[in-house]
């Protein structure tokens, strides 16, 4: 599995691939500096329990972290992932 980011000045995807294959997204706009607005996390079905979206979620944290921006949960997984893992809800 290889964590990928794909992005520009108005969002994009924090990805997971295996081989040649996207297996897991995060998607992300960016409207305003200081924030990214999270608004699906898709893992394909046949890589369900694996811990993917729980990878995306460690991406999109580090991402955010590094680049001093807050996070805007729209998705349900994000929005459970910041409830699961309170001592990151300083980025919402």
């Amino acid at each position: 599995m290889e964590s990928r980011l794909k992005s520009d000045d108005l969002g994009g995807e924090f990805q997971v691939w295996e081989g040649e294959a996207k297996v897991a997204y995060m998607m992300f706009s960016k409207p305003f500096a200081d924030r990214i607005i999270i608004q699906h996390t898709q893992v394909d079905q046949s890589q369900k329990g694996k811990g993917l979206g729980k990878l995306l979620f460690d991406q999109m944290i580090d991402y955010a972290t590094k680049n001093g921006l807050l996070v805007v949960p729209r998705c349900n997984f994000t929005q459970r992932m910041f409830e699961k893992y309170p001592e990151y809800r300083g980025l919402l």
